[in-house]
């Protein structure tokens, strides 16, 4: 060590750190450009957040008379909220992923035959979406995605950093011997790296003025407010330099080298403890050659550094993965910044602010009238001239003359109301929000749940567009540059692989009532057709019904791996069935006999039925057959002896019939009950046989 320190040369030491110092000087001079080229933008934010906050800019405060109304009508805080909780909801419809990772259609695996592909290849994307999702869960990024919306929402334009590699504390317990048969746990803690992402507020964000979008930016740089505590953390990640940190942390913040103090700051909304946090900039951006070989060693061109206060902090080369997110409101195809919610409506919020201070200022006015008095022939009792209710005054004119006269200023207050109320409604009507969100009026139409869900499914057309824009510009980008890092830095090669990220912002765009019931649709259309349920992944289909009522399908359904596990558990195990299978076949078995017990009462009461109408065709038959005798015995001459026994053979006849009748129908009802108690006596025999009596 001590020969390498005398070789080197301490020319070479002098010109390196010449040249960090010019670098340094350079890239601060352009901060400090890049600060000053945006105030006309910055600007407009401060009128932005002065308006969501429910303030007057100056100009139109310094205008308001004194003892005027200076009452704000905070609509724009309203309807931010409103869409801010909308667009959370359309692309984060349950606080689940909304995205996921496939494996591409012709993944590349090497080594594998092409039956066993799509299994590996899906198998390993299952992993990788996994790592991932832990990976953001750790770094909440739903959370993260909110705030960024609310960026997006009240200035125009949100911003999403990643991946971000961080350093964090994990304790480790490890047993020691302090004495000789004696250990103790002792905890060990242990660094581990991690990406995650960051939000990034809009007024710390300075990409290239020259480009429309964030990806044809050249260089792009971050400003980060720091105070001692916070830039003493950063020697703690890996790359950063200890000793510039010593130097600046030496130095009050803002130092410059010719002993000016940096006064090029933001003009932004922030209270005064500003001034007394150190100014770290992060550049990420193309370089000179010849820089990048003092910076990095290499003949890097794209680097990353870090610099405060004319110290270089951190430099290395860039490891090619996607840095910032941008996602606008409205975009602007001149830049990469867009506008807000405030901006669209602040002409109608203007109109009804003013409609407000002019309708409680005629309030005021109209409350008491205005008096004219003859000030010659009048005095008050007590006090000055001022009027005061109930103010008693002596006059010197006589009463009829009238010394006095009450002047009445007519109400306007109605129309003054109806005025502000069309400024409220067309500030509602330029946000573009849905209506019903908006005020819960309801037309006849929303009576149902089907009308509803129609009509919410139109509003909401107009913020589709900001879920296609999400999923385009946050989404799908942030994830896939987690994607490659894991690719590149990740100890788990079997999660590694070819796939392709799938953004799921969209699949809120239906109204979650006629999402749930399509998906009900489909799936008793699956069930009740063979072909269909072929074509059905149930498990998935099972899950989106879960997720359209607003829950997280992770805590109520079963994931792959765990029905794979159940499924290899059955096949391991004896083929026997279990105390709930055997259950179910005895109640299948019970319903079997009363299915059987019902045809057999169905059968008896089908013969009683016939002996009914046997029994009524004889009663019609003997009715006839006596009609028949007595126009016989008026038509002949028999005697009366023989009359008598005709009637009593024909009688007989008749009780002879009904007898048989009688006799068939129980012997019917007796073999009826007789197979009804031989099918349940076969049933539970089965029964038993199969699943043993003490069931």
């Amino acid at each position: 060590m001590t020969t390498d320190l005398m070789m080197i040369d301490p020319e070479q030491v002098e010109e390196q750190s010449r040249l960090l110092d010019g670098i340094a000087t350079r890239l601060q001079s352009l901060a400090d450009k890049r600060v000053a080229s945006r105030s006309s933008l910055e600007q407009r934010w401060l009128e932005d957040t002065r308006q969501h906050n429910g303030e007057y800019d100056p100009d139109i405060s310094s205008g308001i008379a004194k003892g005027k109304s200076r009452a704000f009508y905070n609509g724009t805080r309203k309807l931010c909220n409103l869409a801010e909780a909308r667009w959370g909801e359309m692309v984060l419809p349950t606080d689940d992923r909304n995205w996921s990772i496939q494996p591409t259609p012709i993944p590349d695996i090497p080594g594998l035959d092409a039956k066993q592909l799509q299994a590996e290849a899906k198998k390993r994307a299952l992993k990788m979406q996994r790592i991932i999702d832990d990976q953001l869960a750790e770094a909440d990024y739903n959370r993260i995605l909110r705030r960024v919306i609310a960026d997006a929402v009240r200035l125009g334009t949100g911003i999403l950093k990643g991946p971000v590699v961080t350093s964090k504390s994990v304790p480790r317990y490890q047993q020691q011997q302090i004495f000789p048969g004696v250990t103790q746990a002792a905890r060990i803690a242990e660094t581990q790296f991690a990406p995650t992402v960051e939000r990034v507020s809009p007024w710390d964000f300075f990409p290239d003025d020259s480009a429309d979008r964030i990806e044809h930016s050249e260089s792009n740089l971050q400003r980060h407010r720091l105070n001692r505590k916070q830039l003493r953390e950063l020697a703690k990640l890996p790359g950063f330099d200890s000793e510039a940190l010593e130097r600046v942390l030496s130095r009050k913040p803002g130092w410059r080298a010719d002993g000016s103090v940096n006064k090029a700051r933001s003009a932004d909304y922030q209270d005064s403890t500003e001034l007394n946090k150190y100014q770290v900039w992060e550049f990420h951006g193309v370089v000179p050659e010849s820089e990048g070989q003092t910076l990095c060693g290499c003949n890097a061109t794209e680097v990353t550094i870090w610099f405060c206060d004319n110290e270089i902090l951190k430099a290395a080369p860039a490891d090619g993965h996607l840095r910032y997110a941008v996602i606008c409101w409205d975009e602007d195809e001149h830049g990469i910044f867009g506008s807000g919610l405030p901006r669209r409506i602040r002409g109608s919020q203007r109109e009804a602010n003013s409609l407000l201070r002019l309708r409680l200022d005629h309030a005021a006015m109209a409350a008491l009238p205005q008096y004219v008095a003859h000030m010659k022939g009048l005095r008050p009792a007590s006090g000055g001239m001022e009027l005061a209710p109930g103010k008693l005054w002596l006059s010197d004119m006589p009463l009829q003359g009238a010394p006095i006269v009450a002047v009445t200023i007519p109400a306007m207050i109605g129309d003054l109301q109806a005025q502000f109320e069309k400024a409220v409604q067309r500030m509602e009507d330029e946000s573009g929000l849905p209506t019903l969100a908006q005020t819960g009026d309801e037309p006849q139409v929303t009576q149902t749940a089907t009308g509803t869900a129609m009509l919410m499914n139109s509003a909401s057309s107009g913020l589709r567009r900001l879920v296609r824009a999400f999923d385009d510009n946050i989404t799908r980008p942030v994830i896939r540059a987690l994607y490659a890092w894991n690719m590149e830095f990740s100890d788990d090669d079997e999660a590694k692989g070819d796939y392709d990220i799938v953004p799921l912002g969209s699949v809120s765009l239906l109204v979650r009532e006629q999402q749930t019931q399509g998906l009900v649709q489909l799936a008793q259309l699956a069930g009740s057709m063979q072909p269909f349920a072929q074509l059905v992944k149930w498990p998935e289909l099972f899950r989106q019904i879960v997720a359209s009522q607003g829950l997280n399908a992770d805590g109520v359904t079963k994931t792959e791996e765990e029905m794979q596990a159940e499924a290899e558990a059955q096949q391991n195990q004896p083929q026997q069935p279990s105390v709930e299978q055997m259950k179910l076949q005895i109640e299948q078995a019970k319903l079997q006999l009363a299915q059987a017990e019902l045809q057999a009462r169905q059968q008896l009461d089908q013969q009683r039925l016939a002996v009914e109408q046997g029994k009524l065709q004889v009663a019609a038959q003997d009715s006839e057959n006596d009609l028949r005798r007595a126009e016989l015995a008026a038509s002949t001459s028999l005697s009366n002896q023989q009359l008598t026994a005709a009637i009593a053979q024909s009688k007989l006849g008749t009780d002879l019939q009904l007898r048989r009748f009688d006799a068939t129908a129980r012997m019917g009802e007796l073999k009826v009950k007789e197979d009804a108690a031989n099918q349940r006596f076969n049933a539970e025999l089965l029964t038993k046989a199969q699943m043993g009596s003490g069931i």
